[in-house]
């Protein structure tokens, strides 16, 4: 190992990556990766849960940061986001034939939510690069239909499923909204549904201290501003029951920029 990776490694703290110098380094991924993420401490845990406010640039970016980090041939993890299968399957399917082809799923062509932005359809689109060259496996675990499912409960439905189907045993890395990140014997926590299954957890709260976001308010889906002006970045372990492991760290971003549907976007562009 090199001077300069030995460098980028320590400068990134504690959150330490899982592949090997046998494993090809993705070409997707920036050197030195993002230093936003060095109070997050994922060591012993067996799934991480970053906790986003949806439709705004920087979370994205920092997520598939925190991927990169664990992206490995030898041992793949398994990259979860908050979204249908099928609109993964839309994004694979799209590889080399152009994204209007992607804007035929009803997700990337209707949801206004949020999740379709265009920085979110970039990021699918470098996580599908990533599982096509083996350092990931890659899914979308929202099984919801009605709007009224248990979402905790069908999301890790989902996981676990794609866990057996793949044989994979790597790390768990997921990217689901604040609401169902947060830890609480609530139907709609992702969190609180992983450590009920017996998995040790890290959940990451992303919080924006400024900017702007794309989200949907009292019906009306626009540019919204954000945040309070502050935040900050700390760590806690907590032990919501014996035998398991609960790290909560709240990761504060200084600035958001709003990202519009990925569909909006390519309209005004003329893609």
């Amino acid at each position: 190992m090199n001077i300069a990776r030995t460098f980028a490694l320590l400068a990134l703290g504690v959150l330490s990556a899982s592949c090997t110098e046998a494993d090809d380094a993705p070409v997707e991924c920036t050197a030195g990766g993002n230093a936003t993420l060095s109070p997050v401490d994922a060591d012993g845990s067996d799934a991480i849960v970053f906790g986003e406010i949806h439709g705004n640039v920087q979370t994205p970016q920092l997520f598939f940061d925190a991927v990169c980090k664990f992206a490995s041939k030898s041992s793949p993890p398994l990259v979860g986001v908050e979204m249908p299968a099928s609109s993964i399957k839309a994004v694979r399917d799209s590889a080399g034939r152009g994204r209007q082809e992607v804007f035929k799923d009803v997700f990337w062509a209707r949801s206004r939510d949020g999740r379709s932005s265009a920085a979110n359809l970039e990021l699918i689109e470098r996580l599908v690069r990533l599982e096509s060259q083996g350092f990931i496996r890659l899914v979308g675990f929202d099984k919801r239909v009605t709007g009224r499912e248990d979402f905790g409960a069908s999301s890790l439905s989902a996981l676990a499923s794609e866990e057996q189907a793949t044989g994979g045993k790597g790390k768990w890395i997921l990217l689901t909204g604040r609401g169902h990140s947060r830890y609480g014997n609530d139907p709609l926590s992702l969190s609180y549904a992983l450590v009920q299954s017996g998995r040790s957890t890290s959940v990451v709260d992303l919080t924006l201290a400024t900017g702007t976001t794309w989200a949907c308010v009292m019906g009306e889906c626009k540019v919204q501003q954000t945040g309070s002006g502050e935040c900050e970045s700390s760590s806690m372990p907590r032990d919501p029951a014996p035998g398991t492991r609960l790290q909560v760290t709240n990761l504060c971003i200084d600035s958001a920029t709003a990202s519009a549907p990925a569909a909006d976007s390519a309209a005004a562009s003329g893609e």
